[in-house]
């Protein structure tokens, strides 16, 4: 008999355990999980540059002509950072491309493009520039070849500005056999094809004329976005 009680007693205690737990895990009649907050915070961690997969900072004016309304419009310097480090997309000596481009940069990118597209759902009006930069190693004597001549339509440089350009296009040529002067529109050319192979959605994506750096400098091997965007 002391047996059946004592059981008993365990059984209430598992039940009442069980149905508690259940109560925990029952959501709230009413409530509904947000996700919104990831969405309306892009905006705000982008300013702030604490987004994890790039370094972000705002610039204070238009990079074309004209004015700007800074209080809706904000373009953004993006430097993509490597998935497994802080360090950020560089490209070897004298080189266009990036060999293992997705295994050290392809979850930064598609974050990226995953914000962007969360803007666009929201309303916000946005636009992806590059703008690629080289230093001065190689500059006399390096030069390579492409397959064929390559077309590109960029943004000039006004005045050798490092972020003011024109808003018309200039088309111009890299010849098969390129120079180091050729490196930072290449640099862009390359980016903007990885940035495209990842768009499920329409954005205008445009380069802008680069420089070479009077120096030599692994920090000036690189390609950086400019992001546009306007608040809806």
């Amino acid at each position: 008999m002391k047996k059946s009680f004592k059981f008993l007693g365990i059984l209430s205690f598992v039940l009442a355990g069980i149905l508690i737990i259940l109560l925990l895990l029952k959501p709230f009649k009413g409530t509904k999980l947000s996700l919104d907050y990831e969405t309306d915070s892009i905006y705000e961690n982008i300013l702030a540059g604490t987004l994890p997969y790039c370094n972000s900072k705002s610039l204070e004016e238009n990079i074309f002509e004209g004015e700007i309304d800074p209080e809706k419009e904000k373009y953004f310097v993006i430097d993509l950072k490597k998935t497994l480090t802080e360090e950020t997309l560089i490209f070897q000596i004298n080189e266009h491309k990036i060999d293992n481009f997705y295994s050290d940069y392809g979850k930064s990118i598609k974050n990226f493009i995953a914000d962007v597209k969360k803007l666009k759902v929201k309303g916000y009006n946005c636009s992806i520039y590059f703008v690629g930069r080289a230093d001065s190693t190689g500059q006399k004597n390096f030069k390579r070849t492409l397959t064929e001549p390559l077309k590109l339509k960029i943004h000039k440089s006004i005045n050798n500005d490092k972020f003011k350009f024109s808003s018309e296009f200039t088309e111009i040529t890299i010849p098969d056999t390129f120079y180091n002067n050729h490196l930072p529109e290449l640099r862009s050319w390359f980016l903007k094809q990885q940035v495209e192979n990842n768009l499920d959605f329409e954005i205008k994506t445009e380069i802008l004329e680069g420089k070479v750096e009077n120096q030599s400098n692994a920090m000036f091997r690189n390609s950086t976005i400019i992001l546009y965007i306007e608040k809806p």
